[in-house]
């Protein structure tokens, strides 16, 4: 279990206001009730679950050279759909400019990638759930799939086509607990056109028992 202090929070949040060069008082002053809507609206996550990716990856970013103003970096990455001028505008215009910013953004994305395995585990959709006279008859786990648009490969095949976009992408399958926030298992990517229907068996059915039910939308059918 990771266990954040508010010292943590703050070293975070300290960071990203110089970065992000916000004023200390007036209208935009950084101590405010949006603050928390404010980190979530430009890294993606509030700044606890920063610390909390931090505090998994520091032993490794050491190694790489990678700061917690590198792992600001690469959520402003990923989170904000926009060209890389407006990335670096968002942090400050780094003195290396876009070579550094580049290359700092995606090892911070790669270190983010890497703790995958230490904080999504099957195991934990059990997690708060209730007995129900020791047998497993309500769900544990809601599975959904995300779909993610990509650049059109060369040549363009059908299998990455998604309807959603008109244009070729790929598709993830999550599942949460059900009576938890833990996300137990992410899998992928597929191609765009792969059913849910096989995504759901193959990545999620497969690993459990099959008299264990899972919430789903009408996505994956038989």
């Amino acid at each position: 279990m990771i266990k954040i202090n508010q010292n943590d929070v703050t070293v975070v949040e300290d960071i990203a206001r110089r970065i992000l060069q916000f004023p200390s008082e007036g209208r935009y002053q950084w101590d405010c009730k949006e603050k928390t809507d404010r980190f979530k609206a430009i890294f993606g996550v509030p700044s606890i679950v920063i610390a909390a990716i931090w505090k998994l990856a520091s032993e490794e970013a050491a190694i790489l050279d990678i700061t917690i103003k590198h792992l600001l970096w690469g959520l402003v990455y990923l989170k904000v759909y926009d060209t890389e001028d407006t990335h670096l505008r968002i942090v400050g215009w780094p003195k290396g400019g876009k070579k550094e910013f580049r290359k700092k953004s995606w090892q911070a994305v790669e270190l983010i990638a890497d703790q995958k395995n230490k904080v999504v585990c099957l195991e934990k959709q059990f997690k708060k759930a209730p007995m129900q006279n020791g047998n497993r008859s309500v769900s544990y786990l809601v599975s959904d799939m995300t779909d993610c648009h990509i650049n059109e490969p060369k040549p363009f095949e059908p299998k990455w086509k998604l309807e959603k976009f008109n244009g070729p992408g790929l598709t993830y399958i999550v599942a949460i607990a059900n009576y938890s926030d833990n996300i137990c298992l992410a899998d992928g990517p597929w191609p765009a056109a792969t059913s849910e229907s096989k995504c759901t068996k193959q990545a999620l059915l497969s690993k459990i028992p099959r008299n264990e039910p899972v919430k789903v939308d009408s996505g994956p059918g038989k």
